[in-house]
């Protein structure tokens, strides 16, 4: 009898939730800082379902709004489902939740006219008019082979090295391809030149730091040069 009253309740559950209609939209960011206003979400939610308020939940084609949400440079997973909520004994309510995973800028290219951020799979991404991501600035001459090579395999490096990620705040690119580095401390500009030797070059930087300036005086110094193999050359101001 027991099964019998269990089997009976689910029925009848169903038969309700297939009479509810939708209420409204829930969207939810899977990610800490937020780069799209909810507003616009829900603007695509709400033009892709006709007579919105009298539809039926299982009408929906929920893979449709998906494919819509996902056209937004900023969004890079979205999924939509049903959620359904008792208001009394007879009634359900339906609410359309949509979750979405931004995309995960790696560094931020400022231009003459503008700019753009690069995600951590080399898509351009526009700036955000509600959110600013903290990551490296980049300048210079940019082109989109430097970005989806020497760039990323450099901020990659850098965001592995918690001290040289905090340290590090600006990129100019020159050229000829090789790079300048604006640290946050010191007063001094970095040249890397190309990107290659990377343990060797930051190995002899953290020795500089440690050897040569741990009473101070970085200050002095306008240019620190890591171009050589054997050798770190400080120029004056």
């Amino acid at each position: 009898m027991l099964l019998a009253l269990i089997v009976f309740m689910i029925t009848v559950s169903a038969e309700q939730r297939k009479k509810a209609t939708l209420a409204g939209v829930d969207v939810f960011f899977r990610d800490d800082i937020q780069f799209i206003p909810k507003a616009t979400i829900e603007n695509i939610v709400y033009n892709s379902i006709r007579n919105f308020k009298k539809c039926k939940p299982d009408t929906l084609n929920t893979e449709r709004i998906e494919t819509r949400i996902e056209k937004l440079p900023w969004v890079k997973k979205a999924e939509v489902f049903v959620g359904y909520q008792r208001m009394d004994s007879k009634f359900f309510t339906a609410r359309l939740k949509v979750w979405v995973r931004q995309r995960e800028p790696l560094f931020r290219v400022m231009l003459a006219d503008g700019g753009y951020y690069v995600d951590t799979e080399g898509k351009k991404v526009p700036f955000s008019s509600v959110g600013t991501a903290g990551v490296v600035v980049c300048t210079g001459y940019i082109t989109n082979e430097m970005i989806t090579g020497d760039l990323m395999k450099f901020i990659n490096y850098i965001n592995e090295k918690p001290f040289w990620k905090a340290q590090i705040e600006q990129i100019y690119v020159k050229r000829n391809g090789e790079l300048i580095l604006v640290p946050r401390l010191g007063g001094h500009v970095i040249e890397l030149g190309k990107v290659e030797k990377l343990d060797l070059k930051f190995g002899n930087l953290m020795a500089l730091y440690e050897q040569g300036f741990k009473d101070g005086g970085w200050e002095k110094y306008r240019k620190v040069s890591l171009k050589f193999d054997n050798q770190v050359v400080c120029t004056r101001r």
